[in-house]
C-alpha cells in the first residue's frame, strides 16, 4: 500500500510540474497576459471585421503595431501556431497537444470544425470570430488572450487555424471516397474527383450569414 502512494504521489508531482512548465514557457504557447479592460476591449471586437478586406485578406501592413514585437523575418501561421497553439490544440489542430490531457475544457478540435464562439447561421466561424477568440480568450478554459501580439501575427493564425479546418474536412471526405465509395488513389487523383473534393471543402468551410445573436454556446 505504501508504494503505491510513493507511486501516485510521485506521479501527481510529475504531472504538476508538466504542467507549470506548460503554462509559464512561452514556446509552449500556453502564457497569456490580463485581458484589456473598459474600451480597449470593446475597440478590439469593434476592429475585427476591419482587420481584413472583403476577400479575406489582411489590410495590417506594419510588422509592428506597437502591441507586441514584430513579426520575424520569415514567420508564418504554421510557425507561429506552433510556437503558441499546438501544445494544447495538437500540432494538426485535431485537440490533442501534450497537454490536453491536463486540460478541462478540452482543447477545440479544429480539423472537425468543432467551434464554440461564432455568429454565422452555420456555426462555421468567420475571420472576425476568430480575431476575437484570440484576442479575448476564452473565459473558464485555459485559452488565454492574445491581445498582445502584433495584427498580423494574429492573422497568419487565423489563416493557419482555417487551413487545419479545411485539410480535416478534406481528409474525412477522401475517407468517405476510399472507405465507402471504394475509390483507389489514382481514381482520387484524377481532375474531377479533385474538384469535388474541392467543392465540397469549401462548401462546409465557408462562414454562413452572420446572425443577430453573436458568440453563441
Amino acid at each position: 500500500m505504501l508504494s503505491r502512494m510513493r507511486k501516485q504521489g510521485l506521479l501527481w508531482i510529475a504531472e504538476l510540474v508538466l504542467l507549470t512548465l506548460l503554462f509559464t514557457t512561452p514556446q509552449l504557447g500556453c502564457r497569456g497576459k490580463a485581458p484589456p479592460t473598459g474600451g480597449d476591449e470593446a475597440g478590439a471586437e469593434d476592429g475585427a471585421a476591419s482587420d481584413v478586406t472583403s476577400s479575406g485578406a489582411s489590410t495590417e501592413t506594419n510588422v509592428n503595431t506597437g502591441e507586441g514585437p514584430s513579426v520575424a523575418a520569415g514567420e508564418t501561421g504554421q510557425s507561429l501556431y506552433a510556437r503558441h497553439c499546438a501544445a494544447c490544440h495538437g500540432e494538426n489542430g485535431d485537440g490533442q497537444g501534450i497537454a490536453a490531457a491536463y486540460l478541462y475544457p478540452k482543447p477545440r478540435d479544429f480539423r472537425m470544425g468543432r467551434f464554440r464562439l461564432v455568429s454565422t447561421v452555420n456555426r462555421t466561424p468567420s475571420r472576425g470570430d476568430l480575431l476575437s477568440v484570440l484576442r479575448r480568450g476564452m473565459p473558464g478554459s485555459s485559452m488565454p488572450p492574445w491581445y498582445h501580439l502584433p495584427d498580423r501575427e494574429l492573422n497568419l493564425l487565423v489563416d493557419e487555424v482555417q487551413r487545419l479546418h479545411q485539410q480535416g474536412v478534406r481528409d474525412q471526405y477522401v475517407r468517405v471516397l476510399v472507405e465507402e465509395e471504394e475509390l483507389s488513389q489514382e481514381e482520387i487523383q484524377e481532375a474531377d474527383v479533385q474538384e469535388e473534393i474541392r467543392d465540397y471543402v469549401q462548401q462546409r468551410t465557408a462562414p454562413g450569414e452572420t446572425t443577430h445573436r453573436h458568440w453563441r454556446s
